[in-house]
C-alpha cells in the first residue's frame, strides 16, 4: 500500500519577505531614537537628514539617500529639524532566517547607506506601494507589497552599482507629472492609454496600483494643492482660480474643497495661515505620521516589539 506524503503548508502572509511595519514620518524638531533592531530597518530620506549609529559604525543620509540598518541588539538615529522619511521594518525570510541580510549579485551584502541618484523616485514609489498595500487583507495586495520589496532591492542594487534606472521614462510617471502640471489640461486617460497600447480600464487599474488613487482623484488633489496656495495670497477671486485650474466654476472648486478637505472657500481665506498642507502622503492615500501595520497586527504589538531603549529630544 502506497503511503500518501503529507506536505507542510504555509500561508502567503508567511512567505518571505515580511514587512512588519511601514510609514511616512515627518519630524519638525530633532528627535533621538535608540532601539532594538529586530529586522532590517529601511529609512528613506525625502527631506532633511538622518544620522545613525550601529555596532557597524556611523552613517548619515540626506535627501535622496537611504539607510538599511541591519538587525542588531541596538541601533540609534537622530533626525535633523524638518526631516521627512519613509520607513519600513523588513525581514527577507521567515524564521530562523528572518535576521539574515540579502547578498546581491555583483554587489555583495545589502549596503547600509546608498545614494539613490536617479533611482530616488522609483524607490519612493515602491515605499508608496508598500504603505498603501500593507494594511489590505486581499491576496493581490499581499503579493503586490511583497513584489515591492524585491523592487526595492533591485533599485538599491542598481543605484549602488551606478546603473541607469529603467523607470526614468516610465509612462505612468510621465502621466502623473502631467496631472500635477497647471499648464493646460493633460491628455485624457483614454488618449494616453491608447499611446501606451492598452485599454482605458487597464491603464486606470495599473495607475491606481502604482500611486494608490485613480488618475481623476490624483488630478483633483493636485489642482486643490495649487488652489490652496493661491487662496492664501488673497489676490485672486475664487472664480478666477477655479476657471484657471479647470474647475467648472467657483461652485465646482468650493465643492471639491469641501469634499476633500472639509473646507469652504471662505474658510480657506479666513484661516489661510492654518490651512493643512496637501502632502505627498495624502496624494498617495495613506496618513502621515501613522504606523502602517499588516492585518491582524495591533499598535500594542508594535510597541511591545519596538519599545525604544531611549527616546529624547536632541539639542
Amino acid at each position: 500500500m502506497n503511503k500518501v506524503s503529507t506536505l507542510s503548508e504555509i500561508p502567503v502572509r508567511g512567505l518571505g519577505p515580511i514587512v512588519d511595519v511601514a510609514g511616512c514620518f515627518k519630524f519638525q524638531e530633532p528627535v533621538f531614537f535608540r532601539y532594538h533592531v529586530l529586522f532590517h530597518h529601511f529609512i528613506l530620506v525625502e527631506e532633511g537628514r538622518v544620522s545613525a549609529e550601529t555596532p557597524l559604525g556611523k552613517f548619515e543620509a540626506h535627501a535622496g539617500e537611504i539607510l538599511c540598518l541591519r538587525p542588531a541588539e541596538w541601533s540609534q538615529y537622530v533626525t535633523a529639524p524638518n526631516t521627512m522619511t519613509y520607513q519600513a521594518q523588513i525581514a527577507f525570510a521567515a524564521a530562523p532566517l528572518d535576521r539574515a541580510t540579502p547578498v546581491l549579485p555583483g554587489l555583495g551584502l545589502l549596503p547600509i547607506h546608498t545614494k539613490l541618484g536617479t533611482h530616488w523616485e522609483s524607490v519612493r514609489r515602491t515605499f508608496d506601494l508598500i504603505c498603501h498595500e500593507l494594511p489590505q487583507n486581499s491576496l493581490p495586495s499581499q503579493m503586490r507589497w511583497k513584489a515591492g520589496v524585491f523592487q526595492l532591492l533591485e533599485e538599491i542594487a542598481a543605484a549602488a552599482l551606478g546603473e541607469t534606472s529603467e523607470y526614468e521614462h516610465d509612462a505612468l510617471e510621465r502621466y502623473r507629472l502631467l496631472l500635477t502640471s497647471v499648464a493646460g489640461e493633460p491628455p485624457t486617460v483614454a488618449g494616453f492609454a491608447r499611446e501606451m497600447g492598452v485599454s482605458r480600464q487597464h491603464f486606470c487599474r495599473v495607475f491606481r496600483q502604482r500611486f494608490g488613487v485613480s488618475p481623476q482623484n490624483y488630478r483633483i488633489v493636485a489642482r486643490l494643492n495649487d488652489a490652496l496656495r493661491r487662496l492664501r495670497t488673497g489676490r485672486d477671486s475664487v472664480k478666477s482660480i477655479a476657471y484657471s485650474l479647470g474647475f467648472s466654476g467657483a461652485k465646482g472648486l468650493t465643492r471639491a474643497l469641501q469634499t476633500h478637505l472639509g473646507l469652504s472657500s471662505s474658510e480657506a481665506r479666513r484661516h489661510k495661515e492654518k490651512l493643512p498642507e496637501l502632502s505627498q502622503a495624502m496624494l498617495d492615500s495613506y496618513v502621515l505620521n501613522q504606523h502602517i501595520l499588516p492585518p491582524g497586527k495591533s499598535y500594542e504589538d508594535l510597541m511591545e516589539r519596538y519599545a525604544p531603549l531611549e527616546k529624547r529630544p536632541k539639542s
